[in-house]
């Protein structure tokens, strides 16, 4: 084989050779920076239990607290910088969510977005087309950044635009939302 040829042979297979490299690199850069986020992800999805030397519980994966440092951290914040009733109680801010029929129901939640606490009662006031009001209480749900309120539902016993006011109650809050309206066909 000529000379020539045999030069041209060497390039190409180093050519080659440096190009599955440069793809062999790519690939690991890219797969590191996903197994990255992934990693942040898989974090972000699932809270962190808290070990305290000190608690007698230490030795009990069962007895851990899960983020319940974050939850006081919010308390702190969010009370402290709440308006208050006449009554000296934080005046809780109400969001109603969602109002659907489903299935023959009414369902309706809503949240109390500036407080944390899992001691209240939040009250559902449906006001039907024709004046009929129907109360359901729901008690509240833990969360670290919020207060949510367990649905309520109640049968769809008519057509035509209903009226929704949730009310939340608890010993150190209280508060009501304004009258949402919403269409039952």
């Amino acid at each position: 084989m000529p000379r020539k040829q045999k030069k041209n042979k060497k390039i190409i297979i180093f050519s080659l050779l440096g190009l599955v490299i440069v793809a062999a690199g790519t690939f690991g850069v890219l797969a590191l920076v996903n197994s990255e986020n992934n990693e942040e992800s898989r974090n972000a999805d699932h809270e962190t239990a808290i070990y305290d030397e000190n608690d007698p519980n230490k030795d009990n994966p069962d007895k851990y607290t899960f983020g319940d440092d974050r939850k006081d951290e919010l308390d702190d914040e969010t009370t402290s910088e709440n308006e208050k009733n006449n009554d000296g109680s934080v005046k809780a801010t109400i969001y109603v969510n969602n109002t659907v029929v489903y299935d023959g129901k009414i369902v309706a939640s809503a949240n109390i977005t500036n407080l944390v606490e899992e001691n209240g009662t939040c009250t559902y006031t449906f006001t039907a087309p024709s004046g009929k009001t129907q109360v359901i209480t729901a008690e509240t749900l833990p969360s670290p950044y919020d207060t949510p309120c367990a649905d309520a539902s109640i049968a769809k016993s008519e057509t035509g635009e209903w009226k929704l006011k949730v009310t939340y109650k608890s010993t150190t809050a209280s508060g009501e939302s304004e009258s949402s309206n919403f269409s039952v066909k």
